[in-house]
């Protein structure tokens, strides 16, 4: 029995099955997550159909039972995608793209009609079915996969995908009806068109939501300002409020400015020791925005070798002259620069 790649194809016909979603799928999440719970009901195979696609044996195919109830287990089990036509032999391998459908439930009616249910997952896919739904039209939906053969007869399938297809090169005949469309959200099939809206704007996700977010967000800071300014007349009961709130401003900012300023000084009092290297430090220091920041500039300017020499000509200077002390055989002195000696020699300068 040989394996070859298959495709059928079918549109749509009036009697729709009630198919109920997994359990394990919640709308509740798929909502939340901007994908907008719009469901499409089609039939697939019937037991006995054939396809207008001849077998290698020159026969038409025919879908028995098994292929029927294998079709529908397929689906179950994988959860196929979809997309717009079949790919061609030569990308089969490689290639693929987002899917536009995916396919969720199957079950096969008691006259052996198999149906399946889909989510549409894009814009273009929703509105294809949509607008094929408000103008009456009929959509269609290819198989495609991998089938076995007895003669004519399919036997056995390993589904691929179930694409949507053009209606008017549909391999079987038997459905020609417009598409059901639920939201499992209500008990018919009428869409309310502004939880439609909603759900449209929804699915858009990121752009309108997003950008609803954000409205949000501004309405509810303007209603906290209102309570704000309320309190600021009660507190600033001039006739113009805007111009009392800026003088509060800008007495506010000036305050800053002499507080950052008196944090800076004692930061420089704090890192410089030497008392006569603090102004230069102050002046190379200039403006700055915070307590951290003068930390940091206080650090890289002592690192500088013109002010770190600066700083050992002071340290120099503030020591004084060598002490001599003690007078040498031959009348002379000679220097005895201990820190006694040079403690006596600064007091007989007065120091």
């Amino acid at each position: 029995m040989p394996e070859i790649i298959f495709e059928q194809s079918a549109t749509l016909r009036g009697q729709y099955p009630d198919i109920p979603l997994p359990e394990d799928i919640n709308l509740n999440e798929l909502t939340a997550e901007g994908l907008e719970p719009f469901f499409v009901t089609l039939p697939l195979l019937r037991v006995g159909a054939e396809s207008r696609t001849r077998s290698r044996n020159g026969g038409f195919r025919r879908y028995g039972e098994a292929s029927v109830q294998r079709l529908v287990a397929e689906i179950n089990g994988k959860r196929p995608e979809g997309g717009w036509g079949h790919l061609r032999d030569d990308e089969r391998p490689t290639k693929y793209g987002p899917p536009a459908i995916r396919w969720l439930a199957a079950r096969t009616e008691p006259d052996g009609q198999s149906w399946g249910k889909l989510i549409a997952l894009t814009p273009e896919a929703r509105d294809y079915y949509r607008n094929a739904k408000l103008t009456n039209a009929r959509v269609g939906s290819s198989i495609y996969g991998t089938a076995t053969f007895d003669g004519d007869e399919v036997v056995d399938l390993d589904l691929e995908r179930i694409d949507i297809a053009d209606p008017s090169r549909a391999g079987v005949k038997s459905a020609v009806a417009v598409p059901q469309i639920t939201s499992e959200m209500q008990e018919d099939e009428t869409v309310d068109p502004n939880q439609e809206l909603i759900a449209e704007l929804r699915s858009t996700s990121n752009g309108y939501q997003s950008r609803i977010a954000e409205m949000e967000t501004r309405i509810a800071e303007l209603e906290a300002s209102q309570g704000i300014i309320a309190e600021m007349q009660e507190l600033l009961p001039g006739d113009d409020l805007v111009a009392e709130m800026r003088g509060v401003i800008t007495e506010l900012g000036t305050l800053r400015r002499v507080e950052l300023g008196h944090q800076v000084d004692e930061v420089i009092a704090e890192m410089v020791e030497l008392d006569g290297l603090r102004p230069l430090v102050r002046d190379l220091l200039g403006t700055v925005d915070s307590v951290e920041t003068a930390r940091a500039s206080v650090t890289a300017i002592l690192e500088r070798p013109h002010v770190q020499q600066m700083a050992k000509t002071l340290v120099k200077e503030m020591a004084g002259p060598g002490a001599f002390y003690h007078p040498n055989k031959d009348g002379g002195q000679r220097i005895d620069d201990t820190p006694e000696n040079r403690q006596r020699a600064r007091s007989g300068f007065g120091f």
